[in-house]
C-alpha cells in the first residue's frame, strides 16, 4: 500500500507542483464601442491581455493598419500609435493604475478597461 501512494504521488501529483507555469497575464475584456446594424458576434475579433507590464493585442481579421490608444483614467498617461500590418502588437506601460483601451480598425471600434498594479 505504502508503494502505491508514493507512485501515485511521484507519477502525477508531485510533477504538477515542480512544473507548474506561474503567470501574472490576465485577460482584457474588449466589447464594441458602439452597436452597429449587423448581427451580435460571439467571437470579437480582437483579444487583448496584460502580462506584467505590457499590454498585448492580437487580430483575428487581417487589417492594413491598427490605431491603439491606451490613456489612464486620471489622466496621468496617454499614448496613440498607429501600427501597419499588425499581428501581435504589445506595448509596456511603467505607470500603475486604472487603464482604458481603444483598438480601432476600418469601421470598427472596440473598447476595454484594465488595472495594473
Amino acid at each position: 500500500m505504502l508503494i502505491f501512494v508514493y507512485v501515485l504521488l511521484s507519477t502525477w501529483i508531485i510533477p504538477d507542483f515542480a512544473f507548474a507555469k506561474v503567470t501574472n497575464s490576465r485577460d482584457i475584456e474588449v466589447r464594441a464601442k458602439e452597436k452597429t446594424g449587423g448581427e451580435p458576434r460571439s467571437l470579437v475579433p480582437v483579444r487583448a491581455w496584460v502580462d506584467e507590464n505590457t499590454v498585448y493585442i492580437s487580430l483575428i481579421e487581417h487589417s492594413d493598419a491598427v490605431t491603439v490608444t491606451i490613456a489612464s483614467v486620471d489622466g496621468s498617461f496617454f499614448i496613440k500609435e498607429i501600427y501597419q500590418f499588425p499581428q501581435t502588437i504589445s506595448i509596456p506601460i511603467e505607470e500603475i493604475g486604472e487603464f482604458q483601451i481603444e483598438i480601432s480598425y476600418g469601421e470598427k471600434v472596440f473598447v476595454g478597461d484594465f488595472e495594473l498594479k
